[in-house]
Parts: C-alpha cells; sequence; structure tokens
C-alpha cells in the first residue's frame, strides 16, 4: 500500500505475539506483530508498524492450522525520498516523507502456523491482500513473511 513503481524487493524483519487460549476458542486469537522493511538503493521507502490483529482458524489442528488474519489498527513511523520532476519529466529535487501514523486499516491475509516446539510456531503468511481503509495506488500488493 505504498508507491513501488519498479516493484523492488525489499527485506521485513518482524515479531509476534499471539494470545489464545486452546480450551475456551481454539480458532480465534488475537496477536501484537512489530515490523520493519528497510530501504533498498533502487526504493528508499521504510517503516516501522506496531498492529494489533485478529486471527481466525479456518482450519484448526493441534501443531497446525490455516487461517485468516485481520489488521485492526497500526502504528507506524516511515520515510520516503519522493522524487519531484518538472513538466518535462526531469528530476529536479528530492522530497523527504517522513512521519507517524496512526490508521485502523482492516486489511486481510491468509496464512499458516506450523508448530515447531509446544510453545513456539513458524508463520507463514500472504499480508494485506485487501484492505477496506487503505488505497492500493491501483497495484496488487505483495506482502509475504515467514
Amino acid at each position: 500500500y505504498t508507491e513501488n513503481p519498479d516493484n523492488v524487493l525489499a527485506p521485513v524483519v518482524g515479531l509476534e505475539y499471539e494470545f489464545y487460549d486452546p480450551n475456551l476458542a481454539p480458532r480465534h486469537s488475537a496477536f501484537v506483530q512489530l515490523r520493519h522493511s528497510f530501504k533498498q538503493d533502487d526504493y528508499r521507502y521504510t517503516s516501522t508498524q506496531l498492529s494489533l490483529n485478529y486471527r481466525f482458524k479456518a482450519l484448526y489442528f493441534s501443531n497446525f492450522d490455516l487461517h485468516i488474519n485481520t489488521k485492526l489498527a497500526t502504528f507506524f513511523y516511515s520515510e520516503d525520498k519522493i522524487p519531484v520532476t518538472n513538466d518535462q519529466g526531469e528530476v529536479i529535487a528530492i522530497r523527504d516523507d517522513n512521519g507517524f501514523t496512526f490508521t485502523a486499516p482492516f486489511s486481510f491475509g491468509v496464512g499458516s502456523d506450523i508448530q515447531i516446539t509446544p510453545k513456539s510456531f513458524i508463520t507463514l503468511g500472504y499480508n494485506d491482500i485487501f484492505a477496506i481503509v487503505w488505497d492500493s495506488n491501483g497495484s496488487f500488493p505483495l506482502d509475504f513473511t515467514v
């Protein structure tokens, strides 16, 4: 949901902590996620996000699940270098755009949790496929995480 006309890949690191009770509501959970995306030579955008999310486990087994995620609220800081062009399309300046933002994007994604120890999982995800509040900029979002 950011401008990336050349589809430059950018690495992301993150940490997620899930809250759920396997006895009370095994298919439902809430989780907090912290993510940071890094700048690239060809793509000067970077962000750090802290989000509150909901997860519904459509297929649920004790050591594996397939789920749908919903990003409910996000607080993030972003930095971007935006080229300023003249009427001929020549870049005449670079504008810095940065700051903090809070939003409730209601974005949806899909994923899977695979248990590796009794209390930890590896989560695979295709995130932010569709958002009710965020504008897709006319592009289809690609956000895969492990």
